[in-house]
C-alpha cells in the first residue's frame, strides 16, 4: 500500500475532485487489466 502524502488539500471540494480523479484512473486500470487477462486466456487456448 502506498503512503498518503502530507500535501493533501484541506479543502473538501479539492479532496472530492482528487478522489474522483483517482477513481477514474483506477477504473481505467481495472479495465485494462481485465482486457489483458482475457487476451492472455485466449492466447493460452491456442
Amino acid at each position: 500500500m502506498t503512503s498518503v502524502p502530507d500535501t493533501l488539500p484541506d479543502d473538501p471540494a479539492a479532496l472530492r475532485q482528487l478522489l474522483l480523479s483517482l477513481s477514474e484512473q483506477l477504473a481505467a486500470q481495472e479495465g485494462l487489466l481485465r482486457q489483458l487477462r482475457e487476451e492472455n486466456a485466449l492466447l493460452r487456448q491456442r
